[in-house]
């Protein structure tokens, strides 16, 4: 599920909105950033799991579903956006 369709097409999105190489380079060393940080949140899960407990657990799973749509609604702007001017050209 990290490495999913999600994760794959943002770095493509990304890598065709960067212009300079120097931009394409910092995506590219962008990844293996998020996969320690990916990896550094999975280790800490059990023992932030204890200290929260389940009640913690519910909030948290709320506030990511939160933030999951806001991205998701994000995305659907940013290409409405692109696509409009062309569908209305038409």
């Amino acid at each position: 599920m990290v490495a999913g369709p999600g994760a794959i097409s943002t770095v493509l999105s990304l890598m065709d909105q960067a212009g300079p190489w120097s931009e394409k380079i910092l995506v590219f060393l962008a990844v293996p950033v998020a996969v320690a940080a990916g990896h550094a949140v999975l280790r800490a899960g059990a023992p932030l799991m204890t200290r929260t407990g389940e009640s913690g657990l519910r909030v948290m799973t709320r506030m990511m579903g939160l933030i999951l749509a806001v991205i998701a609604v994000q995305f659907i702007i940013n290409g409405l956006r692109d696509a409009l001017p062309q569908i209305l050209a038409r």
